[in-house]
Parts: structure tokens; C-alpha cells; sequence
């Protein structure tokens, strides 16, 4: 075969001089070059390596999202397996207001808040799982039983 011969891409159906096929040891049939055109090749390995990354990008964003979950969990002396434990006594729903939690990924995907670990800002000791209505709710009210048990008292009185 010489350089001036025509071969056509199987890739993308051109036809090209012999010189536009990058050379393959195994191809017996096509003279000893390879089926595709030296762009679909290149194209072809571009699309690859971006897969590749892509593929290793999500892969780190979900180690750091996992990790990034323990330390938070960490401050309150949980583990991931202890969040799950108390989440599954709890019926995966909020300790006050006993509304389940629907979805349980980060708000910035689907707008929705996993359970928030409720803790004795005292002690530190953590006294379960609420959604955010009740965590900022009994937050704003200082912890304090005394405020709440009002706060109820006021709401039936004004029925």
C-alpha cells in the first residue's frame, strides 16, 4: 500500500489518504492501518478521558461529601452508623413533630434538609433527630422547657 492510497473511516464513513490512519500492527486487512481516521481516534480518545474524569470528579465529590459528613457528625460525637441507628429508632421521621423525612440528600440537589441532630448546647449530649422547623423553633426559644410549655399555653388559649 502507499501513502496516496484512499481508505475510507469506519467511524465516521470519509474517505481519507492513507496518511490520515495511524498505523496498527494487527490490521493485516487495511495494510497495517487502523479502521478509524486519525480525527475520529483522537475524538474518540478525548471523549474517553473527559468520561474518565468526569467519572473520578463524582467519585471525589462523594468521598468528600461522606467525609465532610462525618466531621459534622463528629461534633456531636456520632458516627454515620450512629446517625443511621438513631434515625431508624426514630422511624426516620422528626422527634416533635413526627413528620418523616422524604428525601435525604444534600438541600443543594433536591431543596430538602436531612434530620438535624438535636443537642444539649450544655452538655452536649444529643437528644435526637427533628427536621429544621422544629430544631430552629425550639433554637429560637432558648432550649428552655419553660418557654415552650408558654409558648403551647398561648397558641391553645388563642383557639
Amino acid at each position: 500500500m502507499n501513502d496516496t492510497e484512499e481508505l475510507p473511516c469506519t467511524k465516521c464513513g470519509g474517505t481519507f489518504a492513507a496518511t490520515e490512519f495511524y498505523a496498527a500492527k494487527r490490521n493485516v486487512r487495511r495494510a497495517g492501518r487502523h479502521s478509524w481516521c486519525k480525527t475520529c481516534v483522537r475524538a474518540d480518545l478525548k471523549r474517553r478521558r473527559e468520561q474518565q474524569d468526569a467519572r473520578a470528579r463524582a467519585a471525589s465529590a462523594a468521598a468528600n461529601r461522606l467525609n465532610q459528613r462525618r466531621v459534622r457528625l463528629a461534633r456531636y460525637g456520632l458516627t454515620i452508623e450512629g446517625y443511621e441507628r438513631l434515625f431508624a429508632e426514630q422511624g426516620g421521621a422528626c422527634a416533635i413533630c413526627r413528620k418523616p423525612e422524604v428525601v435525604r440528600q444534600p438541600r443543594r440537589v433536591t431543596g430538602a434538609e436531612p434530620l438535624a441532630v438535636d443537642h444539649c448546647h450544655r452538655s452536649g449530649k444529643v437528644r435526637g433527630l427533628l427536621c429544621m422547623k422544629c430544631n430552629t423553633a425550639i433554637g429560637k426559644l432558648n432550649d428552655d422547657p419553660a418557654l415552650l410549655r408558654s409558648a403551647a399555653a398561648y397558641l391553645e388559649a388563642a383557639v
